[in-house]
């Protein structure tokens, strides 16, 4: 397994607003909201794990562990 963690010292996230990540045109930015989607796909197509703890005011964590080897998603 390969890991990968990114923390951030940033204004963090509500539980509402972490509820709502994964969801396609979800933004707190006025972008298209389609980030956050394609990534958690794109890692558990290649058979992967994405987590996110937030606080607000206290910034985020995000973990992705990813397995060894070529993705094989079916291309």
């Amino acid at each position: 397994l390969i890991c990968f963690t990114v923390r951030d010292n940033g204004k963090g996230m509500t539980r509402q607003q972490l509820n709502s990540i994964w969801e396609n045109g979800y933004s707190t930015r006025n972008s298209n909201g389609l980030g956050l989607s394609f990534v958690k796909k794109v890692v558990t197509d290649c058979g992967g794990f994405i987590d996110i703890e937030s606080k607000p005011d206290s910034g985020t964590t995000v973990t992705l562990m990813m397995p060894e080897g070529e993705c094989s998603n079916g291309q």
